[in-house]
């Protein structure tokens, strides 16, 4: 008897037949078919009933008989069956609550058999049968139900009918066990400051609340705070009470001071370092990423240091670490707090505390014997889930601090950030403030303050003389406009910071014509705005200055570096100057520009008078001249991974030899890519000249455009050349990435020998040749299958290989592959149960990250007969005299011998000698 299985059934719709109706007809049907298939017993017992078989043990339940989720998301629940004796038939109805959940689908997974399921929407009515071929026993799982919350509640789901007959078609006697549903609203957090904006010194209180759907949820709230100095505080606080019995996935064994060796200490010197051990364990069997954290706070609550440890923990393994803290020399002496917390990431990546946070503490000596200034109280009402309150220290901290949290219930994390603004001096030009200009702040300041600047256009020239940060609220609105009088911000003093600030019309007279001028070594001018100087920024005789983040705009040097040295260019945007950036006079040597966006400048980068510096990871796009290196004072820079594209010359040596020209692609430029002029020695690979008006220009000298084998050349998009030919001179089999012709540039010996077939950013793996050691074996006795794989690429990658017969895998291997390598990985088979016929060896590749060209990722290479009689070298189905001559004449020859005959060397040891032909003796005149 075949069942219908119906999926999903919609009462409402019009002419259907009645679920109800459905359901009595097909519990008549299964009856009708109990009674037929039961008829002989019925003969043989005179009447039919249903005894009880006694199994107490028998259950049917759900799993997991406690699900939780998330509101609109789709779960699935089997129906397990525990314990029982053997079974033909069962029927199941399940009930749920169809205002909370829905429906979707089920399923019945035992095998052979008829199923029949129905869904019944409206009522949330699940029928459930199956009537098998064969009898099933012992665990089972008897189907599975895909559910989709809808809507925040706790709910059950019910078994409410349940049947299940024996082999006889007797009842057999079970318990039920309901299944529980939690469906969670999304988890908020929230998290703020008592105030927008502190004193350095004060005291800082964060709080906030942790709910589901405005409802108060008890569990930990990770903080950190974090600026432009990194991270200064992690703490671990609680939204509620938590149970001292609560179980952790990460146990902290033992926290104390100690010395660099693990034995306890209690009291350090302040300018010196302390010293904690820590032993944790992991309570669950699964590997965790784990962040563990410690932070000092002097006796004023102060935070005085934080260091970290990121790493793996191993399911159930323990970790004992040591991490040093460093004590400043200021920090007061006395009583000090030191917190311990453990993450799983930073909670400004969303990681989530494991446990709750520990602590000890220590004794601080020769330091700070003075008292913190007092400030204005910052006691003011809040109602939150959580807090807690530090002191801010008196100077550092860039002005704009981070604050974020994180908390983790149940099954759902959540996240929020806020910030506020913590400074010695405060500005505003029209509001109440500690000053109404920024001169007369940097004036009354202490060295190392930090000026906190807020929106307004401050008319004037300021010349700093001290070491401070000075910081805008948005470098959008908050403008030093010079009026063009002089230099906007001129920097005379160590250690300055400019952050934030909106830099603007400087004087067009010589030495008063820059936006900021840098002549003091270490500083900092990160995030700011600057347009319409002369000179954007000018560094000018000094070392370790950092430019980074900063929108340069309508300068006529964007940034000017004049003798200076270790400078570190970082992540601006240079567009519309004439010189994008320039580098001349003195000596500018180790110059780092990394990750710059350059465009629309007349020249986007002239070096000059520069040495051993490093332009790299930028885009240098639709510029006049993207990058230029000019004179034999330019020698000894690389230029590397940079995208220089759409400018009329991507990029112009003039007179200046012994650079590098690695890994760039020079792309789409209106006139040439390369234009080469009296430059000597220049080493130019792996870079992508690609659809170039012209791809070089090269006068009459002579430069290296490749590298040694196999790191190779360029990719020129011209190329017509072929790639059979693998090797130093080109000359062995097999393809290996490189044109097998070199690409002629120029003049004179200007040749790359080793030319790219693809582009260094295209990814590709390639299965080339697929060698068998044999053609022929018997069945039981091995052959070898060789893959020689590529990898065409520019990046080291690690993919599986694996091989086949026709369709079914034999084997696969993970490969590691250098970039621009090849090998060859041998597989060994040995066909034991293998059906005697001609099978076709295919071998693939997985596709790699970057890859686009997969069709060489397969190849099929050759097949091998698989023989069931061992010997049989000419398979007329005898080991006769033909197969006895044919081993004589190929007998102690080896690969490469005139006389070898693969097919003959049973046991695969490159040598047909005495075992091959003791195997042959054995089985002379077998048949087949």
């Amino acid at each position: 008897m075949l069942l219908p299985r119906i999926r999903k059934i919609n009462t409402n719709q019009t002419g259907s037949r009645p679920v109800t109706t459905m359901k009595k007809s097909h519990k008549i049907s299964l009856f009708f078919l109990i009674l037929l298939k039961a008829f002989s017993l019925i003969f043989a017992q005179f009447t039919f009933t249903h005894p009880v078989n006694s199994i107490p043990s028998t259950e049917i339940s759900f799993s997991p008989p406690h699900t939780i989720v998330k509101i609109e998301e789709n779960f699935t629940v089997y129906i397990q069956l525990n314990n029982t004796p053997p079974f033909i038939m069962f029927w199941i109805s399940v009930t749920y609550n169809s205002t909370v959940l829905d429906a979707l689908n089920a399923t019945i997974t035992l095998p052979d058999g008829n199923p029949y399921i129905t869904i019944q929407e409206n009522e949330g009515i699940i029928d459930l049968s199956w009537i098998g071929q064969q009898p099933l026993e012992g665990n089972q799982t008897l189907a599975q139900i895909t559910l989709q919350a809808i809507l925040h509640s706790n709910s059950t789901l019910h078994i409410t009918d349940a049947e299940l007959y024996d082999p006889q078609y007797s009842f057999i006697s079970h318990t039920t066990t309901d299944g529980t549903i939690e469906i969670l609203s999304p988890l908020s957090i929230t998290v703020q400051s008592i105030q927008n904006a502190y004193y350095l010194g004060q005291n800082a209180t964060i709080y906030g609340n942790l709910t589901i759907l405005e409802t108060p949820v008890v569990s930990l709230v990770g903080i950190e705070a974090h600026t432009l100095e990194g991270t200064i505080l992690t703490r671990t606080t609680k939204s509620g009470e938590i149970s001292p019995s609560t179980s952790w996935p990460i146990e902290v064994i033992n926290f104390y001071a100690s010395d660099e060796y693990g034995n306890p200490q209690s009291s350090f010197t302040a300018g010196q370092k302390a010293y904690f051990t820590i032993n944790v364990e992991n309570r669950i069997p699964e590997r965790l990423p784990i962040l563990i954290t410690i932070n000092g706070f002097d006796k004023y609550n102060t935070p005085f240091g934080l260091n970290f440890i990121q790493t793996l923990i191993q399911p159930s393994a323990s970790l004992i670490l040591i991490i040093e803290l460093f004590i400043p020399p200021q920090c007061p002496n006395g009583n000090a707090a030191v917190y311990l917390n453990i993450f799983s990431n930073w909670p400004r990546n969303g990681g989530i505390p494991y446990r709750p946070e520990q602590s000890t503490s220590i004794q601080i000596t020769g330091g700070s014997t003075s008292v913190p200034p007092s400030l204005p109280s910052t006691n003011q009402a809040f109602t939150a889930h959580y807090n807690f309150s530090f002191r801010l220290p008196p100077q550092g901290g860039l002005a704009i601090w981070d604050v974020y949290a994180t908390a983790f219930y149940k099954i759902q994390s959540a996240q929020a950030k806020t910030k506020f603004v913590a400074a010695n001096i405060f500005v505003d030009d029209n509001n109440p403030a500690d000053f109404n200009t920024i001169q007369a702040a940097i004036n009354a300041a202490n060295h190392r303050d930090v000026i906190y600047v807020y929106n307004g256009t401050y008319k004037e020239n300021i010349t700093v003389n001290k070491t401070l940060s000075i910081v805008g609220e948005n470098n959008n609105a908050t403008v030093i406009d010079g009026m063009k009088l002089d230099t906007v911000v001129k920097i005379i003093e160590d250690h300055v910071n400019i952050i934030n600030l909106q830099i603007v019309n400087s004087s067009t007279t010589t030495d008063h014509n820059i936006g900021i001028s840098v002549s003091s070594h270490s500083c900092m001018l990160i995030n700011n705005v600057i347009s319409n100087n002369t000179f954007g920024i000018k560094v000018n005789s000094v070392p370790y200055t950092l430019i980074s983040e900063n929108k340069i705009d309508n300068n006529t040097y964007g940034i000017m570096l004049y003798n200076a040295n270790y400078t570190n260019i970082s992540k601006n945007e240079l567009t519309n100057n004439n010189f994008g950036l320039y580098s001349s006079g003195g000596v500018c040597s180790n110059n780092t520009i990394t990750n710059e966006i350059i465009i629309g400048n007349y020249i986007g980068i002239q070096l000059l008078n520069t040495i051993y510096s490093l332009i790299s990871e930028s885009s240098i796009i639709n510029n006049d001249y993207g990058i230029v290196l000019l004179d034999p004072s330019c020698y000894q820079n690389t230029l590397n991974k940079n995208n220089v594209s759409f400018n009329i010359v991507g990029i112009t040596l003039n007179s200046s030899g012994s650079n590098k020209i690695i890994e760039n692609n020079i792309i789409n430029n209106t006139n040439y890519g390369l234009w080469l002029f009296e430059s000597n020695n220049n080493q130019i690979c792996s870079n992508n000249f690609v659809d170039n008006a012209n791809h070089t220009y090269c006068s009459a000298v002579v430069n290296q455009w490749n590298d040694e084998y196999p790191i190779g050349g360029n990719y020129w998009s011209d190329y017509t050349g072929i790639d059979e030919k693998s090797g130093p001179n080109q000359d062995q089999p097999g393809s290996d990435g490189i044109g097998d012709s070199p690409y002629q540039i120029g003049e004179l010996e200007n040749i790359d020998y080793y030319p790219l077939m693809r582009p260094t950013y295209e990814q590709d793996i390639g299965v080339t040749n697929i060698f068998l050691s044999k053609n022929l074996t018997a069945i039981g006795y091995p052959m070898r299958i060789h893959v020689r794989i590529v990898n065409y690429g520019n990046e080291r990658q690690t993919f599986t290989l694996t091989i086949y017969f026709n369709d079914t895998c034999l084997d696969s291997t993970l490969v590691n592959l250098e970039r621009r390598s090849f090998t060859t990985i041998t597989f060994w088979w040995y066909p034991t149960g293998t059906a005697p016929a001609n099978y076709a060896i295919s071998a693939s590749a997985s596709t790699v990250k970057g890859e686009k060209n997969t069709t060489n990722n397969q190849l099929t290479g050759g097949s091998v007969l698989i023989w069931p009689l061992v010997g049989d070298f000419d398979c007329n189905q005898i080991v006769g005299p033909s197969d006895f001559a044919r081993l004589s004449w190929c007998y102690y020859s080896k690969p490469g011998d005139p006389r070898w005959y693969p097919n003959a060397d049973i046991n695969e040891d490159d040598r047909i000698g005495p075992y091959d032909f003791a195997v042959f003796s054995i089985n002379y005149y077998k048949r087949f």
